[in-house]
């Protein structure tokens, strides 16, 4: 794994699903305070991206590509690369549900 990122679900309507998407709850919404704590609290679940590459090189190969890694604090894209490099990279995404708080509210 080269590079592993975040991105936390937030529920913004006390249904159990995530509304919204964010990597840092601590700012979502220009919050402040206590509702800097709600966020958190509200997190129904966790969008992970990993980014991972090949322990060995691959010859006549040259990584050009950009991979897109969910969204950064501010809601820009988080991209890595090009690489340059001759290692072959994969990008996957997978959500995670956060059984305990999204089942107390369904």
């Amino acid at each position: 794994v080269e590079n592993l990122q975040l991105e936390y679900g937030i529920d913004t309507n006390d249904d159990g699903a995530p509304n919204v998407y964010t990597a840092d709850p601590s700012i979502y919404g220009g919050c402040a305070a206590t509702a800097c704590v709600d966020n958190w609290r509200n997190v129904m679940s966790a969008k992970i991206n990993v980014l991972a590459r090949n322990v060995d090189r691959t010859s006549g190969l040259t990584d050009a590509k950009i991979y897109t890694l969910g969204q950064q604090a501010d809601g820009s894209n988080n991209t890595l690369g090009p690489f340059n490099d001759a290692y072959k990279r994969h990008a996957y995404t997978s959500v995670v549900r956060l059984g305990n708080p999204a089942g107390r509210r369904e």
